[in-house]
């Protein structure tokens, strides 16, 4: 009977090895067949545009190519590129230059000069303002001048991996996406450079544990930040949460001080069967369009359009349409406005990259 014990443990011991071994090389198949879809040149796929005959893609390589729309040619614009900003016919380019200095281009108009950038400077995000481009870096805010640049000074310190938006000359948000640690927003004050937090009440802090209110700083990562196509001097304001079965993702409109939701889909999960906090769907960006606004998930986005009939935008969610080849990318048609492109992000637990889809909008 001990001899068939042992025999039997011996096997059982097998099994689960031979078991982990082939689920480990699975892994490793599966982490080099995502990695190898990265794309060699600008890595993973961080924002763009489209135009009728281009698109225009910043990658995590730091570098902005031209993708001809007939012939998928690929012609690089720039190198050592942390952010880029349409600005109607202007798509402005914050890079480094070779020397270690900074720079902010125009690469729809290459033959227009320069804006050189300080050496000292420390720049965190682009903006682009009535005036020109701005730079927002971690203690002041460069903004355009006729002799270059006139430096307003901030109350608190601003960290890297923001994201801003300026509805008017007076004031500037920046958004932060820290994962599961949450970010919010701030709002800068573009006359005395005072920073404040922007929360949904004032007391919002002490509700940190249980996620309540809007723009929780705690809770709440802020993945982009965009003009509100009714109201320009207000903005909108896409957060996210997807980390350990918590998904909540919610629009925010925000003027002034005044935070409302405009936007969240809720999902139904077993949280319902037992009184637990609803869930909605959670999405990666929010992308300005032609009268409206995307917002890109997994496997799926949202499409707002606003008419002067409604106060409200009519919404409606869609799976991804079929993707083509250009340019050694996978990218959709024109649809309504928006060009859906494929890239692979974000390490998940450190096993392979995800499958993510950006989306371009179409500009003149």
């Amino acid at each position: 009977m001990r001899k068939l014990l042992k025999v039997a443990a011996i096997a059982l011991v097998t099994v689960v090895a031979f078991f982990c071994i082939f689920v480990g090389w699975q892994i490793s198949l599966q982490y080099s067949r995502f990695e190898d879809r990265t794309d060699p040149q600008l890595g993973s796929l961080i924002e763009g545009i489209a135009t009728s005959d281009a698109l225009w893609i910043l990658g995590s390589s730091g570098q902005v190519v031209r993708i001809n729309r007939r012939s998928g040619e690929r012609s690089l614009l720039s190198k050592g590129t942390i952010d880029i900003v349409a600005d109607g016919q202007r798509l402005w380019a914050l890079s480094k230059t070779a020397e270690g200095s900074w720079q902010v281009t125009d690469l729809r108009n290459p033959n227009e000069p320069a804006i050189s950038v300080s050496r000292d400077t420390a720049p965190i995000v682009l903006f682009s303002t009535s005036a020109g481009p701005a730079v927002l870096t971690s203690n002041k805010v460069l903004l355009p001048a006729p002799d270059g640049w006139s430096p307003l000074p901030l109350s608190e310190t601003i960290f890297e991996g923001a994201t801003a938006f300026s509805p008017s000359d007076k004031v500037l948000y920046v958004g932060y996406d820290h994962g599961e640690f949450g970010g919010g927003l701030r709002q800068i004050n573009l006359n005395n450079g005072q920073v404040s937090i922007i929360e949904d009440t004032p007391d919002s802090r002490q509700t940190l544990q249980s996620c309540q209110g809007l723009m929780n700083t705690g809770c709440d990562p802020v993945v982009r930040i965009m003009s509100d196509p009714q109201q320009p001097d207000c903005i909108l304001a896409g957060t996210n949460q997807s980390h350990l079965g918590m998904y909540d993702g919610v629009v925010v409109k925000v003027c002034g001080q005044t935070l409302a939701p405009v936007f969240s889909r809720e999902l139904w999960t077993l949280d319902k069967l037992t009184s637990g906090p609803n869930r909605t769907w959670a999405f990666n960006t929010l992308t300005p369009v032609r009268n409206g606004w995307v917002a890109v998930g997994h496997t799926r986005y949202a499409r707002a359009a606003y008419s002067a009939a409604s106060t409200s935008p009519k919404i409606k969610m869609s799976a991804f349409p079929r993707l083509g080849d250009l340019g050694n990318l996978k990218v959709s048609k024109d649809i309504d406005g928006v060009i859906f492109v494929e890239t692979y992000c974000c390490a998940y637990y450190g096993l392979k990259k995800q499958r993510w889809i950006i989306a371009l909008p179409v500009m003149n």
